[in-house]
């Protein structure tokens, strides 16, 4: 039996390994940010100006090359935030879990961290949160939830949810099915309504009118996703006014 087991376990290495990624597409680096890679992560760092004392650290989604999700996340950086993709065995988060941890090391001027991650790299900030709630301030989760075995309902950090409209994957129903796994929400229409002041323990809905789950990152149509009615630079676009006005009311 042990003999199967193990059997089993390389084959599914095997074919994780061999699996086709998606992979990015073409990346239009924006001014104002410097791009640094190790075999470990992507970092993004601000150039001009001050840089913030928060980080956001980024798990990709299951099978989705990091880079592909640059071009989602550049927006926030020359604003002064430097972020941190996280690369992944076989570009699958869950075979790395906490991995985030020993990427912080490697920046030591950042003072606090959200966690962040896009499909089965959400579902993974959530477990790095379970584990251990007080080495991160906020969660920012795209298309993603959590589990029962990794709820944060009683976690007092801030949580920021987005999802497409169009998602064929993560959808609009599946989020609202496990809202009560996170901190009590709230759900957000427009910028105009984002709260001002922190909203520690609280969740954030907001739905991207028109987005789809691939256009969360830069690498292509996604096998059972929705038709996106809107382009991938205007649901980019969104995501990065939503965090961004959620690290402000946070103080961030």
């Amino acid at each position: 039996m042990k003999r199967n087991i193990l059997f089993l376990l390389s084959g599914i290495l095997i074919w994780c390994t061999i699996s086709c990624s998606y992979l990015p597409e073409e990346i239009d680096l924006a001014s104002g940010m410097e791009v640094d890679e190790t075999v470990n992560y992507i970092s993004l760092k601000p150039t001009r100006g001050t840089s913030s004392k928060t980080g956001l650290i980024f798990y990709p989604g299951g099978l989705v090359d990091p880079h592909a999700y640059i071009q989602t996340l550049q927006g926030l950086v020359v604003e002064g935030y430097p972020i941190v993709i996280v690369k992944v065995s076989a570009n699958l988060a869950i075979t790395n879990m906490n991995k985030a941890e020993s990427c912080k090391v490697a920046f030591p001027e950042v003072e606090r961290w959200v966690l962040s991650g896009h499909s089965l790299g959400g579902a993974v900030a959530c477990i790095d949160i379970n584990k251990a709630p007080s080495e991160y301030v906020g969660l920012v989760l795209m298309a993603s939830y959590t589990n029962e075995s990794s709820a944060l309902a009683d976690w007092n950090g801030a949580v920021l949810s987005l999802f497409g409209e169009k998602d064929g994957l993560a959808t609009p129903e599946t989020i609202r099915e496990n809202e009560g796994l996170l901190p009590t929400g709230i759900s957000v229409e427009n910028l105009i309504n984002m709260p001002s002041s922190p909203t520690g323990g609280q969740t954030i809905y907001h739905e991207i009118r028109g987005g789809n789950h691939a256009q969360f990152g830069s690498y292509g149509a996604q096998d059972k996703d929705g038709a996106a009615s809107i382009t991938a630079a205007e649901q980019h676009a969104e995501v990065a006014s939503y965090i961004r006005s959620f690290f402000n009311a946070n103080n961030w």
